[in-house]
């Protein structure tokens, strides 16, 4: 009973620094211990690494002195809200736009704290998921997950992400670019519905517009 009263406070006590961390945008206890792991392993005969890169991406990375660390993700439950648009004309809802931006950001962001603890320099191949809950209508979860890659010896760059294949990724790189990070965009739009529309209706076909 002591044991399992341990246990129990250890976890409550531990849900409590990980609520704490991903408040201010950080990651879970349990993940930078697994990353860390990850890191110290690198390089020995018990280093171990995931990848959702294909045999010949990895093998065109290689090419270039860069070597896989691992998968790395990062996500982010956002609640976007609604907000005020109009009532004379079309026009952005900057509020909502503003949200769909940050969920990103948060997202992105927590894939880089992942990849700096997993001994990495860069993601290659970042998919980035956009799904909205049935049990939540007015919110959406942001998932971002990649391979992280470590550079040469001597490679030094502050950590980026690219959504860009190993192929394309290579075709760059044998050009003389490196990569520098993903960025993105948002626009909720809203668009007037006026009484004339609502009389709007279909028949066989045919539209029909109301008196």
């Amino acid at each position: 009973k002591q044991h399992a009263a341990e246990v129990h406070e250890a976890e409550m006590t531990r849900q409590v620094i990980d609520l704490k961390e991903l408040a201010k945008g950080g990651i879970p206890v349990q993940a930078k211990e697994r990353l860390k792991e990850l890191a110290d392993s690198f390089g020995s005969d018990q280093s171990i690494f995931t990848s959702d890169l294909a045999p010949d991406e990895l093998a065109l990375l290689r090419r270039c002195g860069f070597s896989p660390r691992g998968l790395v993700t990062g996500s982010a439950m956002y609640h976007v809200g609604q907000g005020y648009a109009s009532a004379s004309g079309d026009c952005e809802v900057h509020a909502v736009s503003e949200a769909y931006d940050q969920a990103f950001a948060l997202a992105i962001s927590r894939m880089k704290q992942e990849l700096r603890l997993i001994g990495a320099h860069g993601v290659v191949g970042v998919r980035l998921n956009l799904t909205r809950r049935e049990w939540s209508e007015r919110s959406i979860e942001v998932q971002a997950i990649g391979t992280a890659v470590a550079g040469p010896k001597g490679y030094t760059t502050e950590p980026w992400t690219s959504d860009l294949s190993g192929q394309e990724w290579y075709t760059l790189w044998q050009a003389g670019y490196e990569p520098a990070d993903l960025v993105w965009g948002h626009c909720s739009w809203f668009v007037l519905t006026t009484a004339q529309d609502q009389l709007v209706s279909t028949d066989a076909g045919w539209v029909q517009y109301g008196n």
